[in-house]
């Protein structure tokens, strides 16, 4: 990759508007996955508890901070949205479609389920808003902002 690719990039990222909505829907999710973890905490003490949560904290930096996010972005917001586009689907059909399948793929319990499809649908959401930027670009802000989004979970 040359140095004017990566800086295209950056730049793209950095965008005024891009970061603006970058850290609105980054400050939705952590309000969100704050209250919706509360919640879940009242009615199920277990119901936040995460099936890596069993690993070291360097196993659990990986995954959960470069690892889940690159992997999970790819899957649910980059490769499905943009195939389910080529379809006649509206796209909002097409993010509750990503969304859903977002959230059962977390399948450790009903309240986990439930706060990731609509974690999901933050993610679908976004990636549909920047995909008209350039998919690269909402791949990785959808990436850096499931990572941010996942970094908490590290402290609880």
């Amino acid at each position: 990759m040359t140095l004017n690719y990566k800086y295209f990039i950056l730049k793209q990222i950095f965008k005024k508007n891009n970061f603006k909505y970058f850290i609105i829907f980054l400050l939705l999710k952590l309000t969100f996955s704050f209250l919706t973890s509360i919640i879940a905490t009242y009615f199920d003490p277990t119901s936040t508890q995460n099936p890596i949560d069993k690993y070291d904290i360097t196993a659990n930096i990986i995954l959960s901070l470069i690892i889940a996010p690159l992997l999970e972005t790819l899957l649910f917001q980059y490769a499905l949205i943009e195939l389910l586009l080529k379809t006649k689907l509206s796209p909002l059909f097409i993010i509750a479609i990503s969304s859903l399948l977002f959230g059962l793929s977390h399948n450790y319990n009903i309240s986990y389920i439930i706060a990731t499809t609509i974690s999901g649908f933050f993610y679908a959401t976004y990636y549909y808003k920047l995909r008209n930027q350039g998919r690269l670009t909402g791949f990785l802000l959808i990436t850096l902002l499931h990572s941010l989004s996942n970094l908490p979970s590290l402290f609880l």
